[in-house]
């Protein structure tokens, strides 16, 4: 502030001081040039009164151009301080003045050739001489031309100063509004740094902490007090992470990179931190590698938890029997669980980001589409839809619904389909049953836990038992032993609420002879969906199959490799070791049993499917049926 003070008051003096000397130089200049003015009118009239006869009139005029040098004389004396010789001059002319007024013109005459013209020679001061008057008006302008010159360029520096001055004013002012703004925020960093939660610690090259605010040696949970001077590999080691110092090395040996690691402190009570290693070496207010330790326990448990809950909805949708699928407004599915894709027999990239419109037949994509529209504008959707799917018609159970968002606004359609088709299989089947009961038709025999709980007319014809003697026997009892295995079979199928059809076995009844059945079998539950028992019915086919007398043959054969079954092959050895029993040992060769199996299979059933594997059974039994025979 002194500063532009004393700048406005300096370019008021110099500009003050400039004007005046201006003036001066001014008011010189004129006075010379008047001087010159009225002393050259005093030579014209004095050579005009010296070539013609005196008279009044040029009298009066010299005198007046006399008057008019020393009025001049005055003013140019009173304006320089140069002396000119003027008086000597004007006496010369007094002295000739008198002569006219006397009337002596020739006297007169004589008076300024012989005295007037060699002083006006003589005298200093040629004011009457053009070149001496030009050199000294010319000196008075130059005199004026450089005093104001001299005045602009004080005027400039002045200005210049001022112009300085307010520009430092303003800097410094912005430079102090700057700082107060910097102490702020670091009053506010370092009040976030001692009062957050976070752990702040600065190291610098050598591993020193040069500074910890007091959340540190909470968070570290370490015994080592953490002040400065204090060694970082004394705390990593009382931690037990030597990777706090490995993070620190590398991020101080490689500054240009940043690394975040996680690791578990605390023995008594684990602790899990996040630590964020950043160089500032190359910064010079700071010169250390920064330490950013964050207690992450709660958050990592936290995001443990909604894993685990994202995972189990997951899996529920996932495992779940049901079909469920979302799409967005478009009708393009962004999500499907395993049940949709075991139904459509489709893999994730086949469905997601189609319509129904690429999946499924025009009508049925043009009803699923009116379902979905349904759904968004009414809220809900509900109906039995019949859809082509793989090949199979199949009836579908579908309720429908709008996902929103917080706005209560839709962002997509969710849906789950329930395949009821087996359902109304299970209904026809019932019809059936109620039938077979009522005439007789084919047997009707139920079973809870594999053992029989009933028993119609037809059942008791068919295989000769009497109700009362078969009721609460295994079912077991009703085919011939290699078909035990299918039996299990189709129990677990059963028991997985699947509904067994036409599958063929090989009755055994109770006077020993045997038939060929078709099975057809159905789960039958509460409405809890528990299992009560199955329900089946077994029509004799024998006939349609030819089978002819020798259906026995058949028990004893493998039907999808033809070869010998286990029934058979327990018969030939109980037949090969009773002979061998009963021969002599020494004579011929002993029985030998191979063994043979299949590396792998159950794998390639997996893999590649039942029927394949039935495939390369059967392959094999075509290579061991021509080494044997």
């Amino acid at each position: 502030m002194l500063v532009i003070v004393g700048s406005l008051v300096g370019s008021w003096l110099v500009i003050t001081e400039t004007r005046a000397d201006s003036s001066e130089a001014i008011n010189t200049a004129v006075s010379a040039s008047n001087l010159e003015y009225q002393v050259h009118f005093v030579e014209v009239s004095a050579n005009a009164l010296a070539g013609a006869p005196a008279s009044q009139a040029l009298n009066k005029t010299l005198l007046s151009g006399v008057s008019g040098v020393r009025l001049a004389e005055s003013k140019w004396t009173a304006s320089t301080s140069l002396h000119v010789g003027v008086n000597q001059y004007l006496a010369t002319v007094d002295q000739f003045e008198s002569l006219i007024s006397a009337g002596q013109g020739s006297e007169a005459a004589a008076f300024e050739e012989n005295t007037l013209q060699p002083v006006s020679s003589a005298i200093e001061f040629r004011l009457a001489s053009d070149a001496g008057n030009k050199l000294k008006v010319a000196q008075a302008s130059t005199v004026y031309a450089n005093d104001w010159s001299d005045a602009t360029r004080w005027g400039s520096l002045a200005l210049l100063a001022v112009l300085m001055g307010l520009l430092w004013f303003f800097h410094l002012k912005g430079e102090i509004e700057k700082r107060k703004i910097i102490e702020k925020q670091e009053r506010r960093f370092r009040t976030m740094i001692d009062q957050g939660g976070d752990a702040f610690l600065l190291v610098d090259w050598d591993g020193v902490i040069i500074f910890s605010n007091d959340s540190s040696q909470q968070i570290l949970c370490t015994s080592t007090a953490l002040h400065v001077g204090t060694l970082l590999s004394e705390v990593a080691a009382d931690v037990g992470q030597p990777e706090l110092l490995d993070i620190f090395s590398l991020v101080r040996d490689y500054p240009e990179k940043s690394l975040t690691e996680s690791m578990v402190v605390g023995a008594d009570e684990p602790r899990i931190i996040e630590v964020t290693a950043t160089s500032q070496l190359h910064d010079p207010t700071v010169l250390a590698v920064v330490l950013n330790v964050r207690d992450i326990t709660e958050r990592r448990l936290t995001k443990a938890a909604l894993e685990r809950s994202d995972r189990l909805l997951s899996d529920l949708i996932h495992h779940a029997p049901v079909l469920i699928y979302i799409k967005d407004l478009d009708g393009r599915y962004t999500r499907v669980n395993s049940a949709f894709l075991k139904a459509t027999a489709m893999s994730e990239a086949d469905v997601l980001g189609t319509t129904s419109a690429a999946l499924f037949r025009p009508e049925d994509a043009k009803l699923i589409a009116t379902g979905d529209n349904q759904a968004l504008y009414s809220g809900a959707y509900e109906a039995e839809e019949e859809i082509l799917v793989n090949g199979n018609l199949r009836v579908f159970l579908t309720s429908r619904f709008p996902l929103l968002d917080e706005l209560e606004v839709p962002y997509a359609v969710a849906g789950v389909s329930i395949d009821i088709t087996d359902r109304i299989r299970l209904q026809e089947v019932e019809q059936r049953l109620n039938a077979a009961t009522i005439y007789g038709l084919d047997a009707l025999v139920d079973s809870k836990d594999g053992l029989i709980s009933r028993w119609n007319p037809a059942a008791e014809s068919m295989f000769g038992y009497s109700a009362e003697e078969i009721i609460g026997k295994p079912v077991s009892v009703l085919v011939v032993d290699s078909e035990n295995e299918s039996v299990l079979a189709i129990i677990t199928r059963l028991s997985a609420g699947e509904i067994v059809q036409g599958v063929e076995l090989v009755g055994l009844r109770k006077d020993g002879t045997t038939f060929i059945g078709s099975l057809t079998a159905v789960p039958l539950r509460d409405s809890g969906g528990s299992q009560l028992g199955v329900s089946s019915i077994i029509h004799d086919i024998s006939r349609e199959h030819h089978r002819g007398n020798d259906v026995l043959a058949l028990a004893r054969l493998d039907p999808l490799t033809g070869l010998a079954n286990r029934a058979s092959l327990i018969e030939q050895l109980s037949s090969l070791l009773l002979a061998h029993d009963k021969s002599d040992v020494t004579e011929g060769d002993p029985p030998v049993l191979v063994m043979i199996g299949m590396d792998r299979f159950k794998a390639i059933n997996a893999a590649l499917g039942q029927d394949i594997g039935d495939r390369l059974l059967q392959l094999v039994a075509e290579r061991i049926k021509s080494i044997t025979s």
